[in-house]
């Protein structure tokens, strides 16, 4: 059976049986989203805790619900394995409260610019195809990729020497030189 690796530091690991949704159905999970999130955590591995209130019984999600959704799914369907699931606990006084801090966790108060995530790609050697399962409100990523990037050469391709004129060169992406 495959395993979900896991590759967050967290302040606890619980059985996913322990975990109760509290947000009900506050967000959607398109089947599109589902598959991006699916394959992020197959290709990365779960990298973000959940918060969750102790109410005492269970263990009441407070930010990871998709998360848990689609870890849940892929242990059902897919027959994957999880050690536990990440949590780090987050006080609340009773269950209304714990939903005010639910909802805090599901604004988004910062969005991602065109501008800013190409900076940062640049900084960082990261290509359009690394951040495909990432979904980020606000960018159109086939439309940012192709403004920002558009046709890229494959780095590995094989490059004909004769048509260099000498001059060093440096790929951004992989830092080959020729």
């Amino acid at each position: 059976m495959p395993e979900i690796k896991i590759v967050v530091r967290a302040a606890d690991l619980v059985h996913i049986s322990r975990l109760h949704v509290i947000q009900d159905d506050l967000k959607s999970l398109s089947k599109e989203n589902y598959k991006k999130l699916r394959n992020e955590i197959v290709d990365h591995g779960y990298s973000f805790a959940m918060h969750v209130w102790d109410d005492g019984e269970k263990l009441c999600i407070l930010d990871g619900t998709q998360r848990y959704r689609v870890v849940k799914e892929m242990m059902a369907s897919e027959k994957f394995t999880i050690k536990g699931i990440p949590v780090n606990y987050v006080d609340a006084s009773n269950e209304r409260d714990a939903v005010l801090r639910c909802l805090a966790g599901a604004g988004m108060y910062g969005n991602p610019e065109d501008e800013g995530l190409y900076a940062l790609m640049i900084k960082h050697y990261i290509t359009p195809k690394e951040i495909l399962n990432i979904e980020l409100p606000g960018i159109d990523l086939p439309l940012f990729e192709q403004s920002y990037f558009g046709e890229i050469p494959e780095c590995n391709k094989d490059i004909d020497e004769s048509a260099l004129d000498g001059t060093k060169n440096e790929c951004p992406k992989c830092r080959f030189v020729w």
